[in-house]
């Protein structure tokens, strides 16, 4: 998906940018469409139903003019399951305000994998990821998660067994919240930098944004940097909504 964040990244941005405690998540007063690039080559797309609450998305999948879509039902008002186009599903499961649980399942083989996400003072304070081989669940990789004065995820470090091998660290435009659909609602990420586990820089994103009267963006110039400085990728994106 566009914006560095397919939705399977769901599971995965939801579980970086939105990791705190939200019980009051604040909604959009606009629907997001469209989030596309110049060219319109990659394109997400975005359905609602009459809450207001995404249905259905396409989203581009990494290949030219190639896109895919996932569906997405609610329980109790709050994310249950996202249906992807390849049978595969996410199920989310809540504690009260918590999400604790995700689980990804395939027609074949039932649960491939989950997440377990443990808190502390009210905030997602680690997550574990495993994976069933030969019919044995094993602990694959274990995130932990440092909060900014704000309140949101400023950093993540990714272990696998008792190695750290990546830390990614994200800052925000905090007057401006995220309008992509998403578990809780977030500030538009200004900067993440990824570092390796010896703490070297492997790569830098930034994002500068424009803005409606509202404060929406509606545009997004997005620039990739290796460790050197030099220019890994750069890219524009256009958001429209629906008022």
């Amino acid at each position: 998906m566009l914006c560095n964040k397919p939705l399977m990244a769901l599971l995965c941005i939801a579980m970086i940018t939105s990791c705190k405690k939200d019980p009051n998540p604040q909604l959009p007063t606009k629907l997001l469409l469209r989030v596309a690039t110049a060219d319109n080559i990659q394109m997400d797309k975005f359905m609602y139903n009459e809450k207001g609450q995404v249905i259905r998305s396409y989203y581009y999948r990494g290949y030219t003019g190639d896109t895919a879509y996932q569906d997405y039902t609610y329980l109790n008002n709050r994310l249950h399951k996202i249906t992807h186009h390849n049978a595969e599903h996410t199920m989310y499961f809540y504690a009260g305000s918590n999400l604790v649980k995700t689980e990804v399942s395939d027609a074949t083989n039932g649960v491939t994998s989950y997440l377990d996400h443990i808190y502390r003072n009210g905030k997602l304070d680690e997550t574990h990821t495993y994976y069933k081989e030969n019919g044995q669940w094993d602990l694959t990789q274990e995130n932990t998660y440092d909060y900014d004065a704000h309140g949101n995820v400023h950093k993540i470090n990714v272990y696998h067994g008792p190695d750290l091998q990546t830390t990614v660290e994200f800052t925000y435009h905090n007057d401006h919240l995220d309008p992509l659909p998403t578990i809780f609602k977030t500030p538009l990420v200004e900067k993440e930098i990824h570092y390796n586990g010896e703490g070297g820089i492997e790569w830098t994103t930034a994002n500068t944004y424009e803005y409606d009267t509202k404060g929406y963006p509606v545009k997004r110039e997005t620039i990739t940097r290796n460790a050197d400085n030099n220019v890994l990728s750069r890219h524009t994106f256009f958001y429209s909504y629906k008022d």
